[in-house]
């Protein structure tokens, strides 16, 4: 597992993904874009990066109440090849 530092060399810690969600609501249209941390072993479930992945999510109750999602599993679905298109001139 690669470990990145900051501008002040101090490791930087925890995991982050971003994701989008395709479900459909009323008075939208498109995806959004949602964020959420993972724990260090959960990293190892995202196998190929960009990639589709199958996210089955869960909630918990946390401090003071308040729910929280997590995820409970992953899949993989297949790999994201983003090409750069050419200006036009």
């Amino acid at each position: 597992m690669k470990h990145f530092k900051d501008e002040n060399g101090r490791a930087i810690k925890g995991n982050t993904i971003y994701f989008l969600d395709k479900s459909d609501s009323e008075g939208y249209m498109g995806l959004k874009t949602g964020k959420m941390s993972i724990p260090d072993g959960m990293v190892r479930a995202f196998t190929v990066l960009p990639g589709y992945y199958d996210l089955e999510f869960s909630v918990r109750v946390g401090a003071g109440g308040k729910a929280i999602a997590t995820i409970g599993s992953v899949e993989f679905i297949s790999a994201v090849n983003f090409e750069e298109k050419q200006a036009i001139k």
